[in-house]
């Protein structure tokens, strides 16, 4: 079993809703600042109104199932591994 050290983890709370177009671009400006070396682990504390995420099995159905979604009020993305798509 490993030895977990009592470390606090710094975090970020975001009060209100978040979009999550929003909330992505927080991540990739965190995920720049990780590659430079020159970060500290961030938990991000956030929620989003409605959204519905489509990965790579479902991938091609914004023009369908995201359309049917956004009438209902939701937020639809595709996404996969590393690409997101709005």
């Amino acid at each position: 079993m490993k030895n977990f050290s009592k470390k606090i983890v710094p975090y970020v709370q975001f009060r209100n809703y978040l979009p999550y177009a929003k909330g992505l671009l927080v991540q990739k400006e965190l995920t720049k600042s990780t590659s430079s070396n020159s970060h500290l682990n961030v938990v991000l504390l956030l929620q989003h109104p409605p959204t519905y995420t489509a990965g790579r099995r479902t991938k091609g159905t914004i023009d369908t199932e995201g359309v049917r979604l956004r009438n209902l009020g939701a937020d639809y993305f595709e996404v996969n591994f590393f690409f997101f798509c709005f």
